[in-house]
């Protein structure tokens, strides 16, 4: 820019510019965050889960800038399995294992004040880190790389316990994902109505049922809300928690019986919630 201001005070002044040069002079400038949260070169890779089967997959990474570590989780599924349509629980997997640690924060002791003197904020990195599927910097995980923490109600802890600390979160991990694969593969078998009754451990179902499943579908919250106003009041959502709900109809000669489902993100530290109402020779009740 400087040799194009001398050249325009200047006209006798001669000089050759290559394509390059004009290229470089109109380019835009780059975007500070990539400078200030690169990641560190190495990074950490967990594989939960045998072989041969779904696995998952937590790639932690270091940020220097922020001090602080974030974890992306991802399926790895095998060509022979079919569990494509159940990715989609995998984001909220990581969230709820600490009560209210949903990773939209900076966990950091004065973070604030680091990144107003590179004129950004906590908002900014959080999005950032999401765009580049970097994950997000959860309290827990903190925990495990022994980094001193402090959430927005000012509650401060440093893990010491390292060697606890991990096998516990791993382990919590791992059931966590157990209990939301097999909650797919249920709600995957009623969709399709392949319910196969023979893979229970114990014989809890009369040798012959009288009752058939007639229908099975995914509803929206708003759908959920309107059909149980009067039965179940529901208070709004402040925790983070999301909501997949679903209307099942079962029916046994003139009775039917409508279900209607609430599964919350944390499963399973919340339980789903079921609500039933059944008619029968003109006559209705709600349970």
């Amino acid at each position: 820019m400087q040799e194009l201001t001398n050249l325009k005070q200047n006209p006798k002044a001669r000089r050759d510019y290559s394509e390059r040069d004009i290229e470089l002079s109109g380019k835009p400038e780059e975007n500070p965050l990539n400078k200030e949260l690169s990641p560190h070169p190495l990074h950490i890779r967990i594989t939960l889960g045998s072989a041969g089967s779904i696995q998952l997959v937590l790639i932690i990474r270091y940020f220097e800038q922020i001090k602080c570590a974030t974890a992306w989780p991802q399926l790895s599924i095998s060509n022979n399995t079919n569990h494509q349509g159940d990715t989609n629980f995998v984001q909220h997997l990581l969230r709820h294992l600490v009560a209210n640690d949903l990773g939209n924060e900076i966990p950091i002791p004065g973070i604030q004040y680091d990144l107003q003197n590179k004129d950004l904020t906590p908002e900014e990195c959080i999005q950032y880190l999401e765009s580049k599927d970097f994950g997000k910097a959860y309290c827990w995980l903190q925990s495990i790389c022994s980094i001193p923490t402090v959430n927005s109600s000012m509650l401060y802890k440093h893990e010491l316990n390292l060697n606890k600390s991990m096998r516990e979160t791993i382990a919590r991990i791992t059931r966590r994902c157990n209990s939301w694969l097999n909650l797919s593969q249920q709600t995957r078998g009623l969709t399709n109505k392949d319910i196969d009754l023979y893979a229970l451990k114990e014989n809890v179902y009369p040798a012959a049922l009288s009752c058939s499943l007639v229908q099975w579908t995914a509803i929206t919250l708003e759908e959920f809300l309107a059909q149980n106003s009067d039965v179940l009041n529901i208070s709004p959502d402040d925790k983070g928690i999301t909501y997949n709900s679903y209307r099942a109809v079962i029916v046994r000669g003139s009775a039917k019986m409508e279900c209607f489902i609430r599964i919350p993100s944390n499963y399973p530290l919340e339980m789903p919630l079921w609500i039933l109402s059944v008619h029968w020779n003109g006559r209705g009740g709600t349970l």
